[in-house]
């Protein structure tokens, strides 16, 4: 973990805005992972299926879980609305959906115990740019104004 440089803060507060509803803002280093769809395989003789997640996407949720329980520290959020910003540099300029890429944000903070749903989160903002030397994720959670 490392702190956000300015150009860096710029672009998040951009998204969510300045002051008390900015609940946490960091950056993770890495490439940014889209969350991939599981796979169903067939389980005994009955034909049960099960889900099975790529070891890929579980590392980078783990990885995005441990950086979201590096930077809160305090107690889920029990209420909403909240508002989740992420941007993603990504190293090519390989198609990914972006909504994929929120959808681990998303999941590696409930993982993280972040809020107790990720309903609480009611504003979605998303980006993705090409950083080919130093691919990273902003990330930044605030209280949505009333």
């Amino acid at each position: 973990m490392r702190p956000l440089t300015t150009l860096e803060r710029d672009r998040i507060d951009r998204l969510v805005g300045r002051g008390p509803n900015v609940l946490v803002r960091f950056v993770v280093d890495g490439c940014p992972w889209p969350k991939e769809r599981p796979r169903f395989v067939a389980v005994g003789r009955r034909g049960r299926f099960a889900a099975i997640t790529s070891p890929a996407t579980r590392q980078a949720e783990r990885d995005l879980a441990w950086a979201w329980r590096h930077e809160w520290r305090a107690r889920p959020l029990e209420r909403g609305p909240l508002t989740l910003a992420a941007w993603f540099y990504r190293p090519t300029r390989r198609r990914v959906d972006v909504d994929n890429l929120l959808k681990l944000v998303l999941d590696a903070g409930t993982a993280a115990r972040v809020w107790a749903d990720d309903s609480q989160v009611h504003q979605l903002l998303g980006g993705l740019d090409l950083d080919r030397v130093h691919p990273r994720t902003l990330v930044a959670l605030a209280r949505v104004e009333e």
